[in-house]
């Protein structure tokens, strides 16, 4: 994974070791954050480990650390996570 800066020219990686990270889905910190303020949802592939996959989740602002949470799944997973993050308040209503 990479993060670039296009105001500072700053890069920043990371990579998981025995694993692939496919595309990755963005999520805002919370309403109203800074540009890129957010967690990266993705899913790694371990093929040394029968196949199986982790859920990873990253935190935009300190990508080199890695991690803050893995879901480790005792399953092959789809190799991204699809999706649009929408406010809760900009859902329809629920029926009751």
């Amino acid at each position: 994974m990479l993060r670039f800066d296009h105001q500072t020219g700053k890069v920043d990686t990371f990579s998981v070791q025995d694993g692939s990270l496919s595309e990755m889905c963005f999520v805002p910190r919370r309403k109203g954050a800074p540009e890129g303020d957010g967690y990266l949802v993705g899913v790694c592939a371990r093929p040394k480990e029968n196949g199986r996959s982790d859920l990873v989740i990253m935190d935009t602002q300190h990508p080199g650390e890695g991690p803050i949470a893995t879901v480790k799944l005792p399953y092959r997973a789809a190799p991204q996570v699809h999706g649009f993050w929408v406010p809760g308040d900009q859902l329809p209503p629920q029926k009751a």
